[in-house]
């Protein structure tokens, strides 16, 4: 299964994982630039979890 289709499931995620995969599917152009902290800071996440999803 491809990531996108994952993503847009966000079956058994956290709140927490469905904001970070939520923030992925509506910035992608961005996210591709970004470091883990500045995604965490973006998605309101901490790094610790941004990096585990």
């Amino acid at each position: 299964m491809a990531v996108i289709e994952l993503l847009l499931q966000a079956h058994g995620f956290t709140s927490t994982e469905k904001d970070i995969a939520s923030y992925v599917l509506e910035h992608p152009d961005d996210v591709i630039n970004m470091s883990i902290s500045e995604l965490a800071t973006a998605a309101s996440a901490s790094p610790a979890t941004t990096v585990t999803t």
